[in-house]
């Protein structure tokens, strides 16, 4: 009789220790204990969630700020179209000088009369 209590008092020591050490799963470690105790595996788990902190005073929280270098001050549009900003302090650009008659597109290259694009010669204009 006296060995039967000691296989069942060691059979639900997990449960005991969860009891008497109040933990937070305490339902849990007694079914696990209850119900897969008898293997070997599920009694040691369920000892140790039993015998696991409560984590109350060792929860630890860390801070974390991030030094970022400061912004350029920007305007906004000064003639650069839609959507584009200038950064304060710093000059438009300024477009290169062009040579003389780089915008000029010639309609003709001087030896024969140019198209009017449905391959007819374009009327010249007399003079």
């Amino acid at each position: 009789m006296l060995a039967l209590i000691f296989i069942v008092t060691l059979y639900f020591t997990p449960s005991i220790v969860a009891v008497a050490r109040k933990a937070p799963d305490m339902g849990s470690v007694i079914v696990l204990n209850l119900f897969l105790g008898w293997t070997f595996i599920g009694w040691v788990l369920s000892l140790a969630m039993a015998a696991r902190s409560s984590g109350g005073a060792a929860a630890i929280s860390v801070n974390v700020q991030q030094q970022l270098p400061p912004q350029p001050q920007v305007q906004p549009g000064y003639g650069y179209g839609y959507g584009y900003q200038q950064v304060a302090g710093a000059q438009p650009y300024q477009l290169p000088a062009q040579r003389p008659g780089a915008g000029h597109i010639p309609t003709g290259n001087g030896h024969a009369p140019a198209s009017n694009g449905h391959g007819q010669a374009a009327p010249q204009s007399g003079g």
